[in-house]
């Protein structure tokens, strides 16, 4: 509650500072997904290990278990530092972020990350005891099980890049201005009106916006979210209603989504 008490007063305060913290929050959450992006490659070199292995046992009939397994060992050791760096990183942006969000479906998917590499300890530890004990048949029946669990954690990692994907989205700071137009559609200005508002059909808040100085702007800076936006009337004009909303689809070239409101004068 508590944090979503400072979010509210947050987009009603500074809207440059609020935007500011939230670039933060999306660098953190590159990192994360840079770092699940790591996963597939190590993943591939250990898939290269378990080949040459496969050929070293079948065709040449010289392996070398020991190199096998401080290959697959690279990739136990990855998995861990990567699982640990997304957390890390999440962890981070849920800190500083103005919008709320739960680690919670992140922190499920690296901690399957971590079974799988349990998995991964007990199936390489199996086959290359069996590669030194000249067990090739038993090695290679064992041989699908850990091509499964590695091919899961290239899966979870996909997994993981989506989800933190979807928290990227729900967290990013729109810029939206506000545009008077006529009822033509062609823009206008007036000086009567006293300030403008938001009103947010997820949480019920109506949103004031205001300059560093404490000021009425016709600037806001708004998470994803459906808005309706208006003006206080001024003694001689006022402006129609208008409901957007906010994605990544509205906003121009300049990074800024332009809500046109129609103005009316007595």
């Amino acid at each position: 509650m508590k944090k979503l008490v400072t979010y509210a007063a947050a987009l009603m305060l500074t809207g440059l500072s609020t935007s500011f913290a939230q670039n933060n929050v999306q660098a953190d959450l590159n990192n994360a997904i840079q770092t699940a992006e790591n996963i597939p490659q190590d993943v591939q070199n250990a898939s290269n290990a378990i080949d040459r292995l496969v050929y070293e046992v079948n065709i040449s009939g010289t392996p070398d278990a020991n190199a096998f397994y401080n290959d697959l060992f690279v990739l136990v050791n990855h998995i861990q530092n990567n699982a640990d760096d997304i957390d890390y990183f999440v962890s981070l942006a849920a800190d500083e972020s103005i919008v709320p969000f739960s680690t919670a479906p992140v922190n499920n998917l690296t901690a399957q990350l971590v079974v799988l590499n349990d998995d991964v300890i007990v199936l390489t530890g199996q086959i290359k005891d069996a590669v030194l004990e000249n067990r090739y048949s038993d090695a290679n029946g064992l041989i699908p099980d850990l091509r499964n669990a590695i091919a899961s954690q290239s899966a979870v990692s996909e997994d993981i890049i989506s989800v933190i994907e979807g928290i990227k989205q729900t967290t990013t700071i729109y810029q939206v201005e506000i545009r008077l137009i006529d009822a033509q559609g062609n823009p206008t200005s007036t000086n009567d009106l006293f300030g403008y508002y938001a009103y947010d059909h997820t949480t019920g808040e109506y949103i004031y916006p205001q300059d560093d100085h404490g000021y009425p702007t016709e600037t806001f800076y708004l998470p994803a979210g459906t808005y309706t936006f208006d003006s206080f009337n001024g003694y001689w004009s006022g402006t129609n209603s208008n409901t957007v909303t906010l994605s990544n689809a509205l906003v121009n070239e300049d990074g800024i989504i332009l809500v046109d409101l129609v103005l009316w004068s007595e």
